[in-house]
């Protein structure tokens, strides 16, 4: 039996007379009581020995006699804030170490003869911990070293007007539509499909993430010409009224996919005078003409007392901003001077028209992060032009880069802006999804799904093809260059008997055709129709068998070299490619197993966790090179299918293992599904 150390003067009497002791008077003083009711507490603990009752009776005794102002009068252990029940007493720090449960920012310490736990100044957990007062300094706390770093914020000082930050987390922040008549179910709408700095965005589209009004998700998202319209919309911003004795700016991040400029599909002119922004100079029946260009998206300040002034035009970036390799998130940060309009009240107004009903499947206008401020005085730290080039801000996620003003030419302001996927701690890469484990190593993101947590992981095959039909169903073929060598079902080609995706000629023989062009090869890809990968939840894998039989089943594999000629053509090439966003992207290819599978089957598997979240098509792609050698079998390809699940291995090829970092004279390599670093021959 264990009876807590804590007693009552009145408790200490009936206890006494329970067990025949003789009581003390009520007078007694303090030091008396206590020494009665140590020895009164040795005594019970002797007698009662062994015995229940006796157990029963003195624990019975004890619950009734404790009246509640005796209790409050001595708090036990537990009622001391930041404690934990079972911390014993101390008398200095040292003597509370591992007696706590402490984050990595706080330190044992002991208080009044009890250990508590305090707060460790020298570290930090959350952001706030690194506020440092400076308003103008980022307060920033890294995750995984628990340090604090305050970095002076570009374009910052006392004083300084933020007239508009909208984010479109919560709604359209004020921003206001005019659609046109025929838009039909193309519209301005918050999305979460895409985003810039948060989660949302504001989107002009449809429900099936183009502009064409006549797709809609019942008709599985495809055209019906017949019933498509021009859309046109005005997107209108609030009324701001700029400081006059304060320059200020414009700046937002657009995410734009519209049907290209006449410029990549026309032979372009020479036009005297230039053409408009919002036209092209192009060679029409042999002379220059400047032809005004559709799905143009254009910005305009409108202002009091003065006409609708444009500052920007989607012409200025080729009406996309796609495919530029050093921004592949397709994120673009554009900026506009308002010094022209200071002292004045504005409005911003975002135009955009199709003019036609043609060629309005792209995805459409994402806007996100519309910011409208002053500019700081000491214009020397931000301003920035060809000639000027941004100072380094000492961050290791930030690109320290000029965006020019799209209406000043030659000019432009510094942002530092957040490199897309950069991280400095583990907080950094919260997607903000409880099934998934999300990291920062070497300022990358990393969110693993949780295949521990139940419910978390669901496997799912989003993609299936076993080619056992007599036509290829759900694929599209693009850049083919021979009229008998194609993508084309083989019902007797694949794994097991039955059918497969071939590329060759009619006879499944191989890939020969001496009518292409002379020094060249056939060649063409194919693509899968979209699937979409769900964000973080599992691993996204693509798999299929490949039987691939070309020149270089004959070369041993010490003498693949491809190409064989430096800058020439690669030879009897395939590859795999993911088509998203108007980019493919390679992400296996046949080096991997030099060249050919030596006319048997190989599983192959892809790792897709790159485009979590994404809407993507698989394509494969093979290309001969050359006119010579042709006569081999070529490729086949059966079982394919794109799933997720909730195990994968570390790598599949080495290619998965780029990222490992090893020693002089060694090479990342995958093996036995581990990323590890093996000797490079003749290395010195």
């Amino acid at each position: 039996m264990h009876l807590a150390k804590r007693w009552t003067p009145g408790l200490t009497m009936l206890l006494l007379a329970a067990c025949g002791q003789t009581v003390a008077p009520a007078e007694q003083t303090d030091v008396a009581i206590d020494a009665a009711d140590d020895v009164a507490t040795d005594e019970i603990l002797d007698d009662a020995g062994d015995d229940a009752a006796a157990s029963d009776a003195i624990a019975d005794v004890t619950v009734d006699a404790a009246p509640d102002a005796t209790a409050d009068a001595a708090p036990d252990v537990a009622d001391v804030p930041d404690v934990a029940p079972d911390v014993g007493q101390c008398a200095i720090d040292d003597d509370c170490v591992g007696k706590l449960s402490l984050s990595p920012c706080q330190l044992p310490h002991c208080t009044a003869g009890v250990c508590a736990a305090i707060k460790n100044p020298d570290t930090c957990c959350l952001d706030s911990d690194c506020d440092d007062g400076n308003e103008c300094n980022t307060h920033k706390c890294d995750q995984l070293q628990h340090k604090c770093t305050n970095v002076a914020i570009a374009n910052c000082c006392s004083g300084k007007v933020l007239l508009q930050d909208a984010s479109f987390e919560s709604g359209q922040d004020g921003f206001v539509a005019t659609d046109g008549p025929t838009n039909g179910n193309v519209s301005w709408q918050q999305t979460a499909w895409r985003a810039h700095g948060g989660k949302k965005s504001l989107y002009f589209g449809n429900a099936c993430h183009t502009y064409d009004n006549s797709m809609t998700p019942a008709g599985a998202c495809k055209p019906l010409l017949s019933d498509t319209q021009p859309v046109a919309t005005t997107l209108l911003s609030k009324t701001y009224l700029l400081p006059k004795d304060k320059k200020a700016q414009a700046h937002f991040w657009l995410w734009l996919d519209t049907e290209p400029s006449y410029a990549k599909t026309i032979q372009p002119g020479v036009c005297n005078p230039p053409c408009n922004a919002a036209s092209t100079c192009i060679q029409v029946a042999g002379a220059p003409v400047c032809e005004p260009e559709k799905d143009v998206l254009s910005l305009q300040v409108l202002a009091q007392d003065a006409p609708p002034a444009s500052v920007f035009w989607s012409t200025q970036i080729d009406k996309t901003t796609l495919g530029d390799p050093q921004n592949p998130s397709g994120w673009r940060h554009i900026a506009v001077d308002l010094a022209y309009w200071q002292g004045k009240s504005i409005q911003l107004a975002w135009q955009f028209s199709t003019k036609t009903s043609a060629n309005n499947s792209y995805e459409g206008i994402y806007l996100d992060d519309v910011v409208i401020e002053t500019i700081c005085p000491d214009l020397g730290k931000i301003l920035c032009s060809d000639k000027q080039a941004c100072d380094d801000d000492g961050l290791a996620c930030t690109v320290d880069s000029c965006t020019g003003y799209s209406n000043a030419a030659g000019t432009g302001v510094c942002f530092h802006d957040d490199l897309a996927g950069c991280c400095l701690g583990d907080a950094d890469c919260d997607d903000g999804n409880s099934c998934t484990v999300d990291t920062c190593a070497q300022n990358a993101c990393k969110s693993q799904p949780d295949a521990t947590k139940p419910g978390c992981c669901q496997p799912a095959t989003l993609l299936s093809d076993t080619f056992d039909g007599t036509t290829l169903t759900g694929w599209k073929t693009n850049q083919l260059n021979s009229l008998n060598v194609a993508w084309r079902a083989n019902p007797k080609g694949g794994n097991g008997g039955g059918g497969s995706l071939y590329f060759g000629n009619v006879s499944f023989s191989n890939f020969d055709d001496p009518s292409v062009a002379a020094g060249q090869g056939p060649h063409g890809g194919i693509c899968a129709q979209p699937v979409q990968l769900k964000a973080g939840t599992n691993y996204k894998l693509l798999k299929f068998d490949l039987n691939l039989d070309t020149e270089w089943s004959d070369v041993p594999v010490a003498q693949y070299i491809n190409p064989p000629i430096p800058g020439n053509s690669k030879l009897d090439w395939f590859s795999v490619e993911i088509f998203t966003g108007g980019v493919f992207t390679t992400v296996w290819s046949s080096d991997a197993i030099h060249g050919s599978t030596h006319g048997l089957w190989q599983p192959i598997t892809i790792d897709l966790d790159a485009w979590a979240g994404k809407s993507i098509q698989v394509c494969m792609r093979f290309d001969a090179g050359d006119n010579t050698l042709n006569d081999k079998p070529g490729v086949n390809i059966d079982n394919l299918s794109v799933g997720e699940t909730c195990q994968k291995d570390d790598c599949y090829w080495d290619a998965d293992c780029a990222q490992k970092s090893c020693a002089t004279c060694q090479q990342a390599a995958c093996a036995a599904a581990k990323c590890v670093c093996q000797a490079v021959s003749n290395c010195p």
